[in-house]
Parts: C-alpha cells; structure tokens; sequence
C-alpha cells in the first residue's frame, strides 16, 4: 500500500474539475499521455476520459474522478480495496482555510497570443497568476478538463498544480467558457520556464465505461481521519 499512497499526490494533480458544471462540458472521449516532472524526477502518467468521468493511472496506482457525483476513488488492486474521498467537502475545506487569509488567490489570466501544436493538437498559451506563476498551454473545443492543486500537486506539499482557491475561483471558469483542456504547463521564474506537465499522445477513441468503476469484489478501506474522506 506504500507504494500507491506515495502516488496519490501526482494523481489527485491531474483530475477533472471541483466545478461540477465545468466539468459537465466536457466533450473529449478517449487517453492522453503524460510526463509529470517533480523534484524527484520524471514520470509517465495516463488519463482516460468518457463522458465526464475520468481515470487516471500512474505508477501502478488508479484513479477514478466523478465530478458529477463529487468523488475520487483511489483503487487499490494488490489489496482489492478502494478508498473514496468527497470532492465537495475538500472544496469546502481549501474555502475555510482561505477565509481569513489576504485575497492572493484570484487569478489573473493573459492570453499570450502564442501557440503550439503538441500531441498533434494546437493550444493557446496563458499566463495564470496565483501565488505562483505558470504558463498554460491550452487546447478548445475539446470541453473542460481543470488541474487540481494547492498543496496537492506533483512532489505533495507545496506541488506545481492550479492552486486550489484558484481552482474554485468563478473569474477561472469564466475565463475559459470555449474550453480548457491544457496539453502543456510550466512554472515561471522571471524569464526561466521549467515544463512540469506535458501531454506526449492524445488519442481519441470510444471506452468501456467499465473503466471508470469499481471493479466487482474490491471492499472499501475506510480512513475516518483522511480530510474529504466519503464513507458510504
């Protein structure tokens, strides 16, 4: 169990939205390949989607994003267990924290007016500026698919993903009605970039949508003090 637990921060990185309506939109069906570099280096990371669900596998480990019902479930197969975590109450967790803190976190979007092709899709860049600064490169008409952060993004505490209050921000939504799908995203430091997600393959295809459930006879492996925890 060890080794999947160490995993959970790059894959709670890379998920469908906390907004549930902006992740409704979403219209792409199929995989896409990435390569998420930390400060420990580089790994591959994959993400299926099918009709707002999404599954993302990385390092042996899986896991399963429902933004409609506001769930992520961690699958645990050597011990056919699965653990489950309310996205709705994490949501609500990053808001209090952020209450009686300085308003740093609304972000300020700019559209570069740069582009590139990568995985054989074109995408606009953004300036995306929070308490940090990153370089998004974002592909349309592909529906939405948001980068969840904060203290949760590649490398754990403190990682490279959207920043939670951020994420939860109505200006970020707003910003990106005609879809947000990013293919690459960087950190900036005055004029250095470093690329810490980059989409290698995109492949559009029809799924089973056996994918994005539990797999029959896997028990739930309850964590009562885990924050967001759901127990059903």
């Amino acid at each position: 169990m060890r080794r999947t637990v160490r995993v959970f921060p790059v894959l709670l990185t890379l998920t469908a939205a906390s907004l549930p309506a902006v992740a409704r939109a979403q219209t792409f069906e199929g995989v896409v390949s990435y390569q998420v570099t930390t400060d420990r280096g580089t790994m591959d990371l994959t993400q299926s989607y099918k009709g707002g669900k999404v599954r993302t596998e990385a390092r042996g480990a899986t896991m399963l994003t429902d933004p409609q019902a506001g769930t992520q479930t961690i699958i645990m197969d050597q011990q056919k267990m699965y653990m489950v975590m309310d996205l709705k109450d994490m949501a609500e967790r990053a808001k209090g924290m952020m209450k009686n803190k300085p308003d740093t976190t609304t972000p300020k979007i700019t559209a570069e007016g740069t582009h590139e092709t990568i995985a054989g899709k074109t995408c606009d860049n953004y300036l995306v500026v929070t308490q940090t600064t990153r370089e998004i490169c974002v592909a349309k008409g592909m529906g939405n698919i948001i980068m969840g952060g904060g203290g949760m993004g590649p490398g754990g505490q403190g990682g490279q993903g959207m920043d939670a209050a951020g994420l939860i921000h109505p200006e970020y939504a707003e910003f990106f009605k005609q879809g947000f799908f990013p293919l690459k995203m960087s950190d900036v430091e005055g004029t250095n970039k470093k690329v810490k997600l980059l989409a290698t393959k995109v492949e559009p295809k029809s799924l089973d949508a056996s994918l994005f459930t539990v797999p029959a006879g896997y028990t739930e492996f309850a964590m009562p003090t885990m924050p967001g925890h759901h127990r059903r």
